[in-house]
């Protein structure tokens, strides 16, 4: 978890959020119809893959039980 305060991975996906929102508002300016639609299915799919990283299981962080019995 991330709580350590602002590190590099926090600064670097506010810009990333940040260059989406800005693309997107690019979009919403100057898209037509089919692009904005387009553009809302992209954020969609990119926010239900976000929470799928959420919910997996990173075997990696959590200790197993065997580390646990040692």
């Amino acid at each position: 978890m991330l709580t350590d305060g602002p590190g590099d991975d926090v600064v670097e996906v506010q810009n990333l959020v940040a260059q989406v929102m800005m693309a997107f508002g690019q979009v919403m300016q100057a898209g037509t119809q089919a692009q904005v639609t387009e553009a809302k299915k992209v954020l969609t799919q990119a926010r239900k893959a976000l929470y799928v990283i959420l919910a997996s299981d990173d075997s990696d962080d959590a200790p197993s039980s065997e580390d646990d019995a040692e």
